[in-house]
């Protein structure tokens, strides 16, 4: 208990510590006289209505406390502050504690616009579910409904799947004890492929382009698969110094990964036709430089490659994104019986970064570096057949 003077009176607080933090609440009953506990001194004419009130305070706070554990401290203080005006807590619903779950993650921007995307597909469904009403049949109900909705088994299974982290998280804190996934199998679509077959590629590398942001789009696309499909955010983000030794090191903003890539002759070329002097390439140079737009109009031009070809107004690869040369340079690769363990180190697949293998085992990059060199030979195969004929 503490009390703090103010025009010759004195204001009575509790002093609560939670998750390590320490907070004041005023009561809203003052002393004239300053004291500790929970009595009253004698001076104070209402001593002992004002004891009695302290009590009842006290003991419906602790009790609050006790059932709302798992609260953030902010909302607890709001909560208690509540309490003591004598008003009542909005209970939360299933919703609110989404939110505190993705809040409590430190998620990256990406992954945080994910569950921002599933708590408003919720609120449409049911803005009033609880931890009580969400069983094994409302999950049942949900899917139906946005399979209704025209949506996709894989997009719904990453909201079932954040509706779960929000369960397992609540568990966690105490919360709830309540789990409808036990039995529950989440839906899934096996994705579809997004590569090129080598005749594919023979053909985009080989493509003449009539405008420049054709033929540009084409060698990003090329310079991503020589560089065993890096992302495109990541490729953007490098700098001169990045690149040493023949070799660019970098860590994947999406998992901060370290990749160490050995820079072969044909993604050189393109690096040297596009190089830029704050960054390896010349596109973030610019101060008004979006990625996200950036990104969206190279998969549009993408998309739309060979459209405005002569005597050829059908686009290419309707299809085409970014995404797709990571695809197929690991298509590629197992077409030439590269080893599946090679292939997902390359492509970084946490599989094979077993934290306690990687204690033992330091993994050669020489055996990725040769891979990337064969999947470009096999690729680049009909050009030496060419000069041979020549």
């Amino acid at each position: 208990m503490k009390v703090y003077v103010e025009d010759k009176t004195y204001k009575v607080y509790f002093s609560i510590t939670h998750k390590c933090k320490r907070f004041y609440i005023y009561t809203g009953l003052q002393s004239t006289e300053k004291f500790d506990g929970m009595v009253f001194p004698r001076s104070d004419k209402s001593a002992k209505a004002k004891t009695k009130r302290l009590a009842e305070l006290y003991s419906n706070v602790e009790d609050y406390i006790l059932l709302h554990n798992g609260e953030d401290v902010p909302m607890l203080k709001s909560h208690l502050k509540e309490i003591i005006k004598g008003g009542k807590v909005a209970e939360k619903n299933f919703i609110d504690y989404m939110q505190m779950c993705a809040d409590s993650k430190n998620l990256k921007a990406g992954t945080k616009r994910v569950y921002d995307v599933t708590i408003i597909r919720i609120r449409n469904y049911d803005a009033k579910c609880t931890f009580e009403t969400i069983t094994k049949d409302w999950l049942d109900k949900f899917v139906k409904h946005e399979y209704e909705r025209g949506r996709m088994p894989n997009g719904v299974h990453i909201d079932l799947r954040n509706i779960k982290a929000t369960f397992n998280w609540a568990i966690d804190n105490e919360i709830t004890t309540l789990f409808p996934f036990r039995k529950y199998v989440l839906p899934h679509e096996e994705t579809r492929k997004r590569c090129l077959s080598l005749e594919q590629m023979r053909q985009l590398r080989d493509a003449e382009f009539h405008t420049n942001p054709q033929r540009e789009s084409r060698d990003l696309f090329m310079l991503g698969f020589y560089l065993i499909g890096i992302n495109i955010s990541d490729l953007l983000d490098l700098k001169p110094t990045d690149l040493r030794g023949g070799r660019i090191c970098y860590k994947r903003n999406k998992t901060g990964r370290l990749y160490d890539i050995k820079v072969e002759p044909e993604a050189l070329e393109i690096i040297k036709r596009y190089k830029g002097k704050k960054y390896l390439l010349k596109y973030k140079d610019n101060s008004k430089f979006n990625l996200k737009h950036f990104e969206s109009n190279l998969n549009t031009r993408l998309k739309r490659l060979g459209r405005f070809r002569e005597y050829n107004k059908e686009p290419m690869f309707p299809y085409l994104s970014t995404y797709y040369n990571r695809h197929t340079w690991a298509t590629l690769a197992s077409e030439i019986d590269i080893p599946i363990e090679t292939i997902g180190r390359a492509l970084g697949h946490a599989m094979w970064d077993n934290a306690v293998t990687s204690t033992y085992i330091k993994y050669d990059t020489k055996k990725i570096d040769e891979a990337n060199r064969k999947v470009i030979d096999y690729l680049n195969a009909d050009l030496e057949c060419n000069k041979d004929n020549k």
